[in-house]
């Protein structure tokens, strides 16, 4: 269940960086944020998944939410066995645990040193802004505690004009809440630290976070040749950082030929067909996600019942009950239920009907059809006097991937008889053929009758006396049957013929 909710999880972090790349330069072409594409690549990423995995699932029973699972005809009632096999989830866990308590130590490190580094910093107005001066940290912008720009001292003793430069897009930084965008971005990669597209997404986060500045600055009169200059001067006299996940200008390596080319050139539109090209194919990753079939709630809330004006807690089913219930089911369906009855959309709803002795009497799938598109079963086509019990069975957790579109079992009463269906249950059209002794045909036609259980009973009306009758054989091949047809042969005893027309 976990594996199958992480795969999930990582299809749905590509579909999100997909469309992101394709957006990112429709915002950049238009002057918009770049970092809005990534920022809503990051949510659908890490909220999709979580939300999926926490979603309500009803309990798999009645009210008092017991799985409803009845002893018929001598099912097994207990859980089946299940084979010794390795526990992939509890490993699956135990490697994402340690993963994110890996990264979380690695931020929680550099948090530290970062802290260390400022505390002893000394503070000053450079250029109009408060400013942590340390040995050799920055320059940056904290997003953490009081948010505040940090440089080295060493920046100081930059031409006034690169040096405002620097205190300016750090301002933008603190001003455009950017330091708490990259903190919020590592702080979901450390969640999910398995997911390959969040720590892309994050990387080109930051990117569009630094060049979504560059433009602020420049638009707000900035000289592109001194601030390219001072990206050039920044590179250059920086060390490699251990605090590049705070930092977003002391970031190692960074992007600096795309930032330089991203000021240098004017905004550049792009052809119609591009655009086209780029929007479909956000359209297809957002299409894609939405139509992923998803897994199993990992940690399902559960559902709540009303009666009487009180909210009562349906309990979950918990995964072990489940994977034993989806066995047993599976089990009763193929002994019970004929292959071409399968046939079909698994998502439309599995009827079993059971008599008291717990013999299965009728089996098909509620909105069926036949060759011909008529509906084989429209409802329960049993009288609700006969019924004395209905199980419903909702829960995908505990449904086989026959009955993944939910499951009725219906159990009839001992006194209402012989099972007897009403005028919606299905019919069977069969085709007539009687021929005398010698071979020769003396009759043919297309009946329709209630399928197997009521065939004998057509005999009355046809045209001929069953004494007559020498064989009566019934052809019905496995296609014939799941399509409700059947031919019908009747062979005469010597000398006999047809009667007048019952």
């Amino acid at each position: 269940m976990i594996g199958a909710w992480m795969a999930y999880a990582i299809l749905v972090g590509a579909c999100a960086t997909a469309a992101a790349l394709a957006l990112e330069p429709l915002a950049a072409a238009r002057g918009l944020p770049r970092r809005a594409a990534w920022l809503a690549a990051l949510a659908a990423a890490l909220l999709v998944p979580l939300a999926v995995a926490i979603r309500p699932v009803a309990a798999g029973g009645g009210p008092s939410g017991a799985l409803l699972l009845p002893a018929v005809g001598g099912a097994a009632t207990g859980a089946l066995p299940a084979a010794a096999t390795i526990d992939w989830d509890r490993w699956l866990l135990v490697a994402w645990a340690v993963a994110s308590l890996g990264v979380l130590a690695s931020l929680a490190s550099s948090a530290i040193a970062l802290w260390r580094s400022t505390a002893r910093a000394r503070s000053a107005m450079v250029d109009g802004a408060r400013v942590a001066l340390t040995a050799e940290t920055g320059p940056g912008a904290l997003g953490f505690g009081a948010t505040r720009i940090v440089m080295p001292e060493a920046l100081m003793s930059l031409d006034p004009t690169r040096r405002a430069l620097l205190v300016r897009h750090e301002r933008e930084h603190v001003l455009a809440g950017d330091p708490h965008l990259l903190l919020a971005s590592l702080v979901a990669v450390a969640l999910l630290p398995w997911n390959p597209a969040l720590w892309f997404i994050a990387r080109r986060l930051r990117v569009a976070l630094e060049l979504d500045c560059d433009a602020r600055v420049l638009a707000s009169g900035g000289d592109v040749r001194a601030y390219g200059e001072l990206l050039l001067t920044v590179a250059a006299a920086r060390r490699p950082p251990r605090l590049a996940a705070y930092l977003a200008f002391a970031a190692a390596p960074s992007p600096l030929e795309k930032r330089i080319r991203a000021m240098s050139n004017a905004r550049r539109s792009l052809a119609p067909m591009r655009q086209l090209s780029l929007g479909l194919v956000a359209v297809a990753a957002v299409v894609t996600a939405c139509e992923t079939r998803r897994p199993e709630p990992v940690a399902p809330v559960p559902s709540f019942s009303v009666s009487n004006g009180k909210a009562t807690a349906s309990p979950a089913t918990s995964a072990t009950a489940s994977d034993s219930a989806r066995r047993q089911l599976g089990t009763e369906i193929r002994e019970r239920v004929p292959a071409p009855t399968l046939n079909g959309n698994a998502n439309d709803p599995l009827l079993i009907v059971y008599d008291a002795d717990g013999n299965t009497v009728l089996s098909g799938r509620l909105g069926a059809r036949d060759a011909n598109g008529k509906t084989i079963l429209d409802s329960i086509p049993v009288p609700a006097e006969q019924i004395a019990s209905v199980d419903v069975i909702k829960s995908g957790a505990m449904l086989p991937p026959e009955a993944r579109g939910g499951l009725i079992k219906v159990v009839l009463k001992r006194e209402a008889g012989p099972f007897r269906r009403t005028a919606t249950a299905p019919t069977t059209d069969m085709l007539v053929i009687i021929r005398d002794s010698d071979g020769k045909e003396l009759y043919r036609d297309q009946l329709s009758t209630p399928d197997a259980k009521g065939a004998p009973g057509m005999l009355d009306k046809l045209p001929v006396d069953q004494a007559s009758i020498a064989t009566v054989d019934v052809i019905k091949s496995p296609a014939d049957r799941a399509a409700g047809r059947a031919e019908v042969r009747i062979t005469l005893k010597p000398g006999q013929g047809l009667t007048a027309k019952r």
